[in-house]
């Protein structure tokens, strides 16, 4: 059993894929592959992907689990607070961390940009 000093961040361990006939995919909204700026509490980093529900950040040391973050997104020239909880950890190639984040009780102003970005991102794909 490993041991972890209260306080410190645990190391990310790489999730195995398991293996099946049939793929599903649960999410309920397309993700939009977007790179934007955010800052939370002082630190700065980036989006991978953004959907109307959630969106992937990359992070050198990431909240644990379940943490609450009050996050400030910039979409283009705007700038949106979106609360969201940590709800999965992955190991990215480049050796960070990305942090997947479920939306929390958005305003009006946050579900309308979100959708404005998502929608952008989509029309520019065609």
């Amino acid at each position: 059993m490993e041991s972890y000093r209260i306080g410190a961040p645990r190391p990310v361990r790489a999730r195995r894929r398991r293996r099946c006939a049939v793929a599903t995919n649960r999410r309920k909204f397309p993700r939009i592959h977007s790179l934007n700026f955010v800052a939370e509490e002082g630190r700065m980093f980036r989006t991978l992907d953004v959907s109307p529900e959630g969106m992937l950040l990359e992070m050198g040391a990431p909240p644990p689990l379940g943490s609450r973050l009050d996050l400030q997104v910039a979409f283009g020239e705007e700038i949106v607070r979106l609360p969201g909880m940590v709800v999965r950890h992955e190991l990215l190639p480049s050796g960070r961390v990305g942090v997947g984040v479920r939306f929390e009780a958005l305003d009006a102003r946050a579900r309308g940009a979100i959708a404005a970005h998502v929608e952008a991102r989509k029309d520019a794909k065609r």
